[in-house]
């Protein structure tokens, strides 16, 4: 059975990366990316998971962390300015609208994934990730070298807004003094 899941978190939390990583399981149609605000000129305000999808056709809502400092250090760099204290109370608000909307799609089919667990447990937290959403993680190829995936849309089309090289690094390292 191939499934959609939507992957959503702050700018620069590691949203495209595990688009990318859940995509290239062989029972994944697509993936719904969303990572906001959306660029420099783009705010919360019109952004809301409840307007953008129906969960109906849906079958996991991924949610992903990364720790503030990182975030705020990354968008910064990008010219946006600090938003990781903004980011988390979104996903509070957007996880509350989801649960009044849908309270068994909030207690079964929310996931929460860690950029900071991804790179250091790496492989063994993808097996995780995908067991969580019910996908067979013996089906899953780990064989990957920096190449560049380009995930499907949840049409099954080509989202290059989405893809990113295939390599699992600590991108906090830079930021640590």
């Amino acid at each position: 059975m191939s499934k959609v899941i939507y992957v959503f978190g702050p700018q620069h939390s590691g949203t495209r990366l595990f688009s990318c990583l859940i995509d290239r399981h062989p029972d994944v149609k697509g993936i719904l990316h969303q990572s906001f605000p959306c660029g420099k000129d783009q705010y919360y305000d019109n952004f809301s998971t409840s307007n953008q999808y129906d969960f109906d056709n849906c079958d996991y809502l991924v949610i992903v962390n990364r720790e503030n400092e990182f975030i705020n250090k990354s968008n910064m760099r990008g010219g946006l300015g600090k938003i990781a204290e903004k980011s988390k109370i979104h996903i509070m608000n957007e996880l509350e609208n989801i649960k009044i909307k849908n309270e068994d799609f909030y207690k079964n089919k929310v996931v929460q994934v860690s950029y900071e667990k991804l790179v250091s447990q790496k492989q063994s937290y993808v097996k995780k990730i995908l067991d969580r959403i019910g996908l067979d993680s013996s089906k899953y190829n780990f064989n990957f070298k920096g190449e560049t995936h380009i995930p499907n849309d949840h049409l099954g089309q080509p989202n290059r807004n989405a893809m990113v090289r295939m390599k699992i690094t600590d991108g906090n390292a830079k930021y640590r003094t």
